[in-house]
């Protein structure tokens, strides 16, 4: 305690307004991810989102999504930063500490801070062995600390203490917490600091932790924020930052319930809503740049979770007639007419705050008037629960009024049985015919032909946001892909296959934005993924990496591989992978591969320009790629040449690299293949590539 107040003390004797303290609230989907920029121009980064999930054993990613490759370092290239003066990790949950590893790798950090705690998952592990091989300086930091960032700040450490550290129940109560003062004003980054720590923060600091902004412990989770914390704090702005509709519900009532009680005029912002969020201090007071809208008032929070704020009642669905007789907002039965209602009118309705009113006009407005009051749930918010609450009290004006047998029977015949909609061809009106789909739904569908091209079978139609199997069952009778359209369909397969002709790949590591955009489900969004991809990691070593790419995953891979390269990757290192594009066509390569298959699976490729020595034709992961190996010493290769043995992913490389540097030489081939975590089945294919010396 004295040690921060003497801190608090010598701050107000040497602060100089040199300029702005930035601190950024990165949105990493589910995750944690601060930026913090001093006045001086030193950048700090405090914890990092999740990493991609990889199964080695199984040989399949759950999530391909990496925050520190997909978002931090495109949004510190975009800020003009080259070198990080510092990375925290607030404790080693995947969450935090998974980014970590990709910024790690890919630029230049002076310190990592950390407070010791062990893991046993890989991705901790390789956070671990990165810090140190980088040779950045490790500080282990625990309450007290102070850390030197700026002379103009105060940089106080709150948390964990030792105590913490030895008894904590879970990672989340050994996370370091953080208050920094800049001039006027303070902030709280809570980590994930549950009731435990918060307590403890309470009886030692007291009054001293008061702070104008809050970055709430454990994403907005009912198991952090307690009453007495945030009454000590007591925050004007807080931040939430957590993934859209994630899986466990964050942020919870029960933790907004706190936040209201502790200061009902308290602005909000959130990553999921508000993406990347900018706190700027002048040393006097709290600014902010959102990406995507405002700061949140307390009652739009509670509107965005269809939530009643704690101590008001629900609101009365009751709504009085206008007292101008020409132009009537309600219908005769006191319903709410939801084309012409204005904002205030809305939000007499249950569950419709200031939020979910202002997204109904905007939605009205860019889309014309709603048609069916079904229609109203296509509106941000606005699910099929709020749904069941509202068509009670809305109407859409005289063509249409709450629905009823006689309504339902109007819209399934709005298509006959004899003229069924072709979604590969229709307009966006003629979609609009379609039972359950509005405006957006209806662009949807178009969109998504666009960029994926037409639909092969009507079932396909449920890829399309906003159509689940519930709608597609009420589709499926009204709806065709037309005569051509069929998986088995040999036009249907010259369609999709003539952007890329039978005697031309494409080369993934060269090829530009629109060449790439003739593969088959290859859009302008995925095309931009692949050459931002290889912008950042470098080209593609064989074809089955570009499933790294967001937007790729194996079902797009196995109906892109027979048309893509890799082309030539040279090397100096005879033992690494050099592949050379083919000028032969796809049949001539399939009826070889089938002629040499019987013999030792090889196929021998002729060179147009020179002559050169016969190509092994491995075939790894399903697909042929022109190789010069020679066999890799599994007891003295790098962790890059261990990565390029065909079917070794970059995880199994790290294994492999980390076992013998921490038990020394592999004694017999079963030891690789039980460090790395290898299928049998993968392994039978790696074995003729490594050898023990």
């Amino acid at each position: 305690m004295k040690k921060f107040i003497l801190s608090l003390l010598l701050l107000v004797c040497i602060f100089a307004f040199a300029g702005e303290l930035k601190i950024a609230f990165i949105n990493v989907n589910q995750g944690d991810a601060m930026l913090i920029s001093t006045p001086e121009g030193k950048h700090y980064i405090v914890d990092g989102g999740q990493p991609a999930y990889y199964d080695p054993v199984k040989d399949i990613y759950y999530s391909r999504f990496d925050a520190g490759r997909d978002v931090i370092l495109p949004y510190l290239k975009s800020q003009g930063i080259e070198k990080l003066d510092g990375i925290l990790a607030t404790h080693p949950d995947a969450d935090h500490i998974g980014g970590l590893v990709h910024l790690l790798k890919n630029m230049p950090v002076d310190t990592v801070y950390y407070t010791g705690r062990l893991h046993t998952s890989n991705i901790f592990q390789v956070f671990l062995t990165l810090s140190k091989e980088k040779g950045a300086k490790y500080i282990e930091v625990r309450d007290g600390d102070i850390l030197k960032w700026s002379p103009a700040m105060l940089v106080n450490v709150l948390a964990p203490t030792d105590k913490e550290m030895d008894y904590a129940k879970n990672n989340n109560n050994t996370s370091i917490v953080l208050f920094i003062k800049y001039g006027e004003t303070s902030f709280i980054l809570s980590g994930d600091a549950e009731k435990e720590q918060e307590d403890r923060m309470s009886s030692d600091y007291g009054q001293n932790l008061k702070a104008d902004l809050l970055k709430f412990g454990h994403h907005g989770s009912k198991s952090s924020s307690m009453t007495r914390y945030l009454n000590l704090i007591a925050p004007k702005y807080g931040i939430i930052s957590c993934g859209k509709n994630n899986k466990f519900g964050f942020p919870h009532k029960d933790a907004l319930d706190r936040y209201y009680h502790a200061n009902s005029d308290m602005l909000i912002g959130r990553t999921d809503y508000n993406g990347h969020i900018v706190a700027v201090s002048d040393g006097s007071k709290i600014s902010f740049e959102v990406q995507k809208g405002e700061m949140y008032t307390m009652e739009e929070v509670f509107a965005q979770e269809n939530l009643t704020i704690p101590g008001k009642a629900a609101k009365t669905t009751t709504v009085q007639k206008s007292g101008n007789n020409d132009s009537p907002l309600v219908s005769s039965g006191d319903l709410v007419n939801i084309n012409t209602a204005s904002q205030s009118q809305l939000e007499t309705l249950h569950r419709v705050g200031p939020a979910t009113a202002r997204n109904i006009i905007n939605y009205r407005d860019e889309n014309g008037p709603f048609k069916r009051i079904e229609d109203i749930q296509n509106v941000p918010r606005i699910g099929p629960k709020t749904f069941e609450n509202l068509k009670a009290h809305i109407t859409v004006g005289d063509s249409a009024a709450a629905p009823s047998s006689g309504t339902q029977k109007k819209t399934t015949t709005t298509v006959s049985s004899g003229a069924l909609v072709n979604i590969n061809t229709a307009s966006q009106s003629q979609l609009e015919t379609l039972h359950r789909v509005g405006p957006a739904t209806a662009r949807n569908i178009i969109n998504y032909r666009n960029e994926n091209g037409p639909f092969k079978k009507i079932e396909d139609i449920q890829n399309v946001p906003r159509i689940g199997p519930k709608t597609f069952e009420n589709l499926k009778a009204n709806i065709t892909v037309g005569d051509g359209a069929s998986t088995s369909s040999p036009e249907a397969k010259k369609k999709v296959e003539a952007s890329v002709s039978s005697d031309e790949l494409v080369n993934i590591n060269t090829a530009s934005q629109s060449r790439l955009e003739t593969l088959h489900r290859v859009g302008p969004k995925t095309a931009q993924n692949i050459i931002n991809y290889r912008n950042e990691n470098g080209p593609f070593k064989r074809i089955e990496d570009i499933q790294n790419v967001p937007r790729i995953g194996p079902k797009t891979f196995e109906n892109l591989m027979p048309y893509i390269t890799v082309g030539q990757i040279s090397s100096k290192k005879t033992d690494t992978i050099e592949v050379q594009e083919s000028d032969e066509s796809e049949d001539v390569l399939k009826e070889e591969a089938i002629e040499k298959e019987k013999s030792d699976n090889t196929v021998e490729i002729e060179e147009e320009k020179e002559a050169e020595p016969i190509k092994e034709i491995a075939k790894v992961g399903g697909c042929n790629a022109a190789l010069t190996i020679s066999p890799v010493n599994i007891n003295t290769a790098s962790e890059k040449e261990l990565d390029a043995i065909p079917s070794v992913c970059r995880n199994a490389a790290v294994k492999i690299f980390n076992y013998r540097q921490k038990n020394g030489k592999f004694k017999d081939l079963s030891e690789v293949q039980k460090a790395a975590s290898i299928s049998d089945r993968n392994f039978k294919k790696i074995k003729k590539y490594i050898i023990l010396e």
